[in-house]
């Protein structure tokens, strides 16, 4: 029945990747979180019922360090977001953070944990064949702006994914190799051929960082003990590994340092980007340096740094490159900006709990490079949004072991007890995983104008505005009306350039001037490259009279450097023109 459980679990991480994006609804992430809370308090429950059918002896738990340590995580995120963050709180929340935490237990409770790294290397092929089905036109990706997603949302993503899962196979063909099982080392080797190949489609630079680094810690991880084992002695062993150990470390670093410059000059327009990002995160990090801005923070207030920024930097050359950002791309400074350093501590705690002990299993040497190959990608794009991202790296958290700290045999009441709160949750999950299918399709029925959909969603308004699924569908559904239409809850929206653009009309069609210029002056500074704040503004000018300014922002129109030119934008520029001549 364990074993049963184990490969249940492996199935379910090949699954929950597969069917990502195929569901085609808008709660993406929430669903696969309540799809994962489902599946893991259902296996966690027929677990416990197997103890409680155990001898007493038998029914032993032990706590970690690293155990510990992830349970101070989640208990600061949970405080982090219902104690500091200012706004609401997403209402999923808690559901994300229970699917990550009883998926973690579950992988700890899990005995054959090469299943679970088979699992995962199989899944990394299956991608791969997608990806490849879709590079040949037999497949639709899933965004209309890239040949090849895999079932993933964009390249990135699936580069992210791949380097995980091809770290995992190609330490497996090397522990293989050693242990002369050479059928199955040649079968991982073509499986990881062919995941590259994926990761070369998918054309991600992140991915091949975060391969390249994950690689070297598991070689090092794996044939660390081999080379003390072939010393003379152990005196010898130790003096010769101290030798090496300086210059592994500094060989690494300089790859790690070039590779980055490499893909810098990869794509140097999309790194400037990630470099502003990252130095207006800096600001966001000066402002509330302890505590951070609250869990989910940087999306709801990111843009708003950013029109600071190029308020007081007008001139500067990132302006070229601005956007909307949802994310960092960074997950560290994400932790930082939103959980403050207090947060930043407890992970790197939590990360050092992880890697201090001597691996006790192979296992737990190829479960540390995969997770030194998540954390590098993690460095420069933004697996934590994407649930099966993240759950890759509860995976090989989950499946490294350190010290034992406490210890204790639970009795059959406490398992009975336990299992009756468990089914409890398990109906509640089910409710809600209905609700949120209900309210998908309600969101994608606004299009369509349909009045028995917008009043459903109108009720459900305040209880999800707070998501941001929610609130992006609903917003961009909301910018699609005419402005006559926009109501009070455009001040509900994420900030964005569009949104505020937004916020500024319904402030004119309300009489409120002075909050519509406002709106339209911080869309303005968000992305400079914008010509629609400008000509809104340039518009409220000319309807105020107000000459000088309407001269200096048509000005600043015709002057304006685009990403792109439209048609859009060539008439704005013309209708600027003639009424400026």
């Amino acid at each position: 029945m364990q074993k049963a459980i184990d490969i249940a679990t492996g199935a379910f991480l090949i699954i929950i990747a597969l069917t990502y994006l195929n569901a085609g609804t808008v709660f993406v992430n929430e669903e696969a979180a309540c799809f994962t809370l489902l599946f893991t308090v259902s296996a966690v429950i027929c677990r416990l019922s197997l103890s409680v059918l155990r001898k007493n002896q038998d029914r032993k738990l032990s706590i970690t360090m690293t155990d510990w340590a992830f349970i101070l995580f989640i208990l600061w995120i949970m405080a982090n977001a219902f104690l500091i963050k200012r706004r609401d709180v997403d209402p999923f929340l808690l559901y994300k953070l229970g699917a990550i935490a009883g998926f973690y237990i579950l992988i700890r409770l899990t005995v054959q944990k090469k299943i679970l790294l088979y699992s995962l290397v199989l899944s990394g092929v299956i991608q791969t064949v997608i990806a490849i089905a879709q590079k040949r036109g037999l497949l639709f990706s899933h965004n209309i702006l890239f040949d090849v997603t895999g079932s993933f949302g964009n390249p990135g993503q699936l580069g992210g994914y791949l380097a995980v899962c091809t770290t995992l196979s190609l330490c497996l063909t090397v522990i293989s190799f050693r242990e002369k099982r050479i059928m199955v080392s040649i079968l991982l080797f073509t499986g990881s051929v062919l995941q590259g190949l994926g990761l070369y489609l998918a054309d991600s630079r992140a991915g091949w960082l975060g391969l390249f680094v994950g690689l070297v810690c598991g070689v090092f991880f794996i044939f660390s003990d081999s080379w003390k084992r072939h010393k003379i002695t152990e005196e010898r062993s130790t003096s010769s590994f101290r030798t090496f150990k300086p210059f592994i470390i500094g060989a690494t670093v300089l790859f790690f340092t070039l590779g980055i410059i490499l893909l810098y000059n990869y794509r140097p327009k999309s790194a400037d980007a990630r470099l502003l990002i990252w130095r207006v995160s800096c600001d966001m990090i000066m402002d509330s340096p302890l505590a951070g801005h609250g869990s989910g923070a940087f999306g709801e207030k990111y843009m708003l740094y950013q029109a600071a920024f190029f308020e007081k930097n007008p001139g500067s050359p990132f302006a070229i490159v601005a956007d909307n950002a949802g994310h960092p791309f960074n997950e560290l400074l994400n932790t930082v900006v939103c959980l403050g350093i207090i947060g930043a501590i407890l992970l790197l705690f939590l990360l050092w709990t992880a890697f201090q002990t001597r691996a006790s299993t192979v296992s737990v040497k190829i479960f540390r490079a995969g997770l030194f190959s998540w954390l590098t990608f993690s460095l420069f794009s933004y697996p934590v949004e994407v649930f099966p991202l993240l759950l890759l790296s509860v995976v090989c958290l989950g499946g490294i072991e350190s010290n034992v700290k406490f210890s204790f045999k639970p009795s059959r009441w406490v398992y009975g007890t336990i299992i009756l709160l468990l089914i409890v949750v398990l109906f509640r999950i089910w409710r809600q995983v209905a609700e949120l299918k209900q309210l998908s399709g309600e969101l994608i029925d606004l299009y369509e104008s349909s009045s028995r959909s917008i009043d459903r969603v109108e009720h459900s308004y305040d209880r999800m505005k707070a998501n941001p699924a929610f609130n992006n569908y609903y917003m961009t559904w909301m910018e699609s009306q005419p402005p006559e239409f926009y109501t009070a809850k455009a001040e509900d929206a994420l900030p964005s350039c569009e949104a505020y653009c937004m916020k500024g009309n319904y402030y004119l069609k309300i009489g409120k001037q002075e909050q519509a210029e406002q709106a339209f002056y911080t869309a303005s500074n968000m992305v400079p490259t914008r010509i629609r704040p400008k000509y809104s503004l340039w518009k409220l000018y000319i309807g105020k009279e107000d000459t000088v300014a309407a001269r200096e922002m048509a000005r600043k129109i015709l002057s304006c450097p685009l990403k792109t030119e439209s048609i859009y934008t060539l008439k704005v520029k013309k209708e600027v023109k003639i009424m400026s001549d």
